[in-house]
C-alpha cells in the first residue's frame, strides 16, 4: 500500500510541476523560444522536471515516514507505560 501512495504521489507532482513549467513556457515570448532547440526544450520539460521533482518526493517522503515511525513509536511507548516514554524523553533531551 505504501508504494502505491508513493507512486501515486510522485506522478502527481511530477505532472503539476511539467504542467506549470508549460505554462511558463507558454507565456514566454516566441523569439526567446526560437534560441533554444527544440529537443533542448522537451528535454528540460520530461528529463529535468522528473530529476528534480524525484529527488524532492524522495526527501519529503523519507521525512514523512520518519515522523510517522517516530509517532507510532511514541503511542506505543506510552501504552506501554507513560511515565518510561515521559522519561524517554525527557532524557533524550538532556543530553543535547
Amino acid at each position: 500500500m505504501q508504494t502505491q501512495v508513493t507512486v501515486k504521489i510522485k506522478n502527481a507532482s511530477i505532472t503539476n510541476m511539467q504542467k506549470h513549467d508549460l505554462h511558463q513556457l507558454h507565456l514566454q515570448k516566441v523569439e526567446h523560444i526560437e534560441s533554444y532547440h527544440s529537443s533542448d526544450i522537451a528535454g528540460r520539460l520530461l528529463n529535468g522536471v522528473t530529476d528534480a521533482q524525484t529527488g524532492v518526493n524522495d526527501k519529503l517522503l523519507a521525512f514523512i515516514t520518519n515522523a510517522l515511525q517516530i509517532m507510532m513509536a511514541m503511542v506505543y511507548f506510552r501504552w506501554l507505560s507513560l511515565p518510561l516514554t515521559l522519561g524517554l524523553v525527557s532524557r533524550s533531551d538532556s543530553r543535547r
